[in-house]
């Protein structure tokens, strides 16, 4: 039977993934979960065979995480990163030597922007082993001036995204952004207009019943100071005293060279701030649900999964005024007037103490609207493969 007789393609589309960059086992980001929520459902289709060429801790997480992938490890055990992040180059080499063993592909799916996983995905380009690239792009990091953390670390991560924006711009066939935002801040770094999908973030149902609260807010990410941790543990120092009783649970993985609990010891805020390390999904949705609000201290964000996520749970969000969060998230958010963790602290404590401004959060928090990932897989596959 014909196209033109109602029949669906019975093409088999050949697509490799390549995930090379979580540093452990068991830290999400928020382009991680998109990824293997793409992923898995794409592996299901009938007309698709799937491979996830992953480093061991990205397999980990995956299986940590519930998700069914299509593993081809390339390697056998878990290997460090090192201080100089060294150990992203022998995972890159690994992931290079694998590739050619899916041979010829529709479509080669990097995990990811970074060097370890573009690299080999333009390497199959180059060698005519796959008809496109695709590559998720979230944010363009501003330089290292403008940013908090380790400097040099600031410096060496600008000067790679610089490089992969050259060659992103010249053989990636679909580059991925989450909001319109993203999408200029590439077309002015070189990106062809006509490459980039938006596409969307999908979240998980709301919360199934509401805990007693043991704790005014929650954060949820990568625990580390490009996400604002320091800044937020000054807010919550600030914060305490006006509140002396609030307490905050930081939820999320530990990243290498920083040490959240030596800080919390620092701010002297042990007996307030609580961590959980690596929790499962529903862990994190107990969490979520024994939480009166949602808080996060990052300032640069390509689109803020975990605030979706928050919101699609019921949660008031407290953030920093983000472009990323503005453009997705206009409702059921309280932004802190400044930058500081003054300002910060002052909106966190109008959120906890003005019962009227919680109220309209959390009422307009529930009416947020969101995608399901069935639909956001779906739409993606329109755009990055059938297209």
């Amino acid at each position: 039977m014909s196209e033109g007789d109602g029949a669906t393609s019975t093409h088999l589309r050949r697509i490799a993934c390549v995930l090379g960059a979580p540093p452990t086992a068991r830290t999400l980001a928020g382009g991680d979960r998109h990824e293997f929520e793409v992923w898995q459902r794409w592996a299901a289709r009938p007309d698709v065979e799937m491979h996830v060429i992953a480093c061991w801790t990205g397999a980990q997480l995956a299986e940590n995480l519930g998700y069914h992938l299509p593993l081809m490890l390339t390697e056998s055990r878990a290997s460090g990163i090192g201080a100089l992040r060294l150990g992203y180059i022998a995972r890159c080499l690994r992931a290079l030597r694998r590739l050619p063993e899916v041979g010829h592909l529709d479509a080669v799916y990097a995990g990811s922007p970074f060097f370890y996983d573009v690299l080999p995905a333009v390497a199959a380009k180059i060698q005519g082993r796959t008809k496109r690239i695709i590559v998720p792009f979230y944010h363009v990091t501003p330089p290292p001036t403008n940013r908090t953390g380790n400097p040099l670390a600031n410096l060496l991560a600008w000067i790679e995204q610089r490089v992969m924006l050259r060659l992103i711009a010249r053989y990636a066939d679909v580059v991925l952004v989450a909001y319109a935002g993203a999408r200029d801040d590439l077309i002015r770094n070189g990106i062809a207009p006509t490459a980039i999908v938006t596409t969307g973030m999908g979240a998980r149902a709301g919360l199934a019943a509401k805990a007693p609260p043991q704790f005014d807010a929650i954060c949820i990410g990568r625990l580390t100071p490009a996400k604002g941790i320091i800044d937020l543990l000054d807010a919550w120092a600030i914060l305490r005293r006006a509140v002396p009783a609030a307490r905050l649970a930081l939820v999320g993985g530990e990243m290498p060279g920083f040490d959240v609990a030596r800080e919390i010891q620092r701010h002297s805020l042990a007996p307030a701030v609580q961590i959980f390390i690596g929790p499962s999904d529903d862990e994190v949705r107990e969490l979520m649900s024994a939480s009166r609000t949602f808080i996060t201290a990052s300032k640069e964000e390509g689109y803020g999964l975990a605030v979706g996520e928050a919101l699609a749970a019921g949660l008031p969000c407290i953030t920093f005024d983000v472009p990323a969060f503005a453009a997705v998230f206009p409702l059921g958010r309280h932004t802190a007037r400044g930058t500081s963790a003054e300002a910060l602290a002052q909106a966190i404590r109008e959120v906890l103490t003005d019962e009227a401004l919680y109220r309209r959060l959390h009422d307009e928090a529930c009416s947020w609207r969101y995608s399901s990932w069935d639909e956001v897989a779906d739409e993606l596959w329109c755009e990055c493969v059938e297209a």
